[in-house]
């Protein structure tokens, strides 16, 4: 037996907790039956497990539904190229409901102007009214999350900002990564995540990024009619802003050749590498005495160069991290790569250049849904 948006029923009868509940203590684990409760609204549904309610206790096993990676966002968009579904998940990140509506829609512009810059339709006002279903205070979560859109992601200039201490503005980032909104990274380096101090925050949601990128700043030309206005300044930023979103992508790719041995040594894990001075896209930390891999990702309408080879040689020498093997570059590029650097890339074993053809392979291009 399934109950869908359990929340709203029980705003219509508040008594529905106890009913289920005398339901299962009388018949319930005897019987052989499930009762699965499902709902948008992730801090009401956490409140039915709490000590004070009903069914507290009563649950058997509790399955957070999280948004679509970018490998099963692409689905719905078969036959799609790799540009065309990182553009679109870029916009709408990993929410079916968004995908699905983005499904129909072969030209991402027109997706852009009739369902999120029009007043009118459900996605204008999508992320005021998300915070202010599940949170007591959405000003508050409103305010953090666009801080840290801007470029404020350090717990101590978000707290400034705030004028928060950093013990309770630490309830607030919690709950905004438990909805997913918020995530904390730190360097793949650092030993102790949970205790490194170079921990910052970013958006991890596509759309929620898009929104404070094009519709906070614009609300009053939007609304005043100039979406034309609006949706050139959408193209004219649209490579810079889905460039982090294809950087994230690749990451991706290479975990998935690392975990079917297809790069050129294992590493232990892979992720991003920053410190104060500048930030590496890719870093691949060593298993077993290997080697390091270091890697940019470059989301841009020219190729690749020796330039750019040397200038991620010297950011990693500037790391000062001391390799236990021979380090391994790998440099991903949309629009490929100059001859210079081919030629270079065959004459040395250290050096991978992967393409969009490459980054497709290893982050689920050409998958269709399969039946059960």
């Amino acid at each position: 037996m399934t109950f869908d948006e359990f929340q709203n029923m029980v705003h219509q009868n508040p008594a529905l907790p106890s009913v289920i509940q005398a339901l299962w203590d009388e018949v319930g684990e005897s019987s052989g039956a499930m009762i699965i409760l499902c709902g948008s609204v992730i801090s009401e549904l956490d409140r039915l497990r709490q000590g004070s309610e009903p069914l507290y206790g009563r649950f058997t096993g509790v399955h957070r539904i999280r948004p679509f990676s970018f490998e099963q966002a692409s689905l719905f968009f078969p036959g799609k190229d790799l540009e065309h579904r990182v553009s679109f998940y870029g916009v709408l990140g990993g929410m079916p409901m968004y995908l699905n509506l983005a499904s129909s829609y072969e030209n991402l512009w027109r997706l852009i102007e009739q369902e999120i810059l029009d007043p009118m339709k459900i996605l204008y006002e999508e992320v005021p009214l998300l915070l202010s279903k599940e949170l007591r205070e959405p000003a508050k979560f409103m305010s953090i999350l666009e801080l840290v859109a801007r470029g404020i992601t350090m717990p101590a200039q978000i707290g400034a900002n705030m004028q928060m201490s950093t013990s309770i503005l630490s309830h607030y980032l919690a709950q905004l990564v438990e909805m997913d909104l918020l995530e904390r990274q730190v360097p793949v380096t650092e030993k102790s995540s949970e205790k490194s101090r170079r921990g910052t925050y970013a958006l991890n949601d596509c759309f929620v990024r898009f929104w404070f990128r094009f519709l906070v700043p614009y609300r009053q030309q939007i609304e005043a009619g100039e979406t034309a206005r609006v949706l050139g300044i959408v193209k004219r930023d649209f490579d810079t802003f889905v460039g982090p979103v294809a950087e994230e992508v690749a990451r991706q790719a290479v975990r998935s050749a690392n975990s079917r041995v297809e790069l050129p040594a294992r590493f232990e894990s892979v992720g991003g590498y920053w410190n104060r001075n500048s930030e590496i896209d890719i870093c691949g930390t060593p298993l077993d005495g290997g080697p390091y891999l270091w890697g940019e990702c470059r989301w841009r309408r020219r190729m690749m160069s020796t330039g750019d080879l040397r200038a991620l040689e010297s950011k990693v020498t500037e790391t000062r991290i001391e390799s236990p093997g021979d380090r391994i570059y790998i440099l991903c590029s949309r629009s490929g790569f100059t001859k210079g650097l081919t030629d270079e890339a065959k004459a040395r074993d250290d050096v991978r250049l992967w393409g969009l053809d490459d980054i497709d392979r290893f982050s689920g291009g050409g998958r269709t849904w399969q039946n059960p």
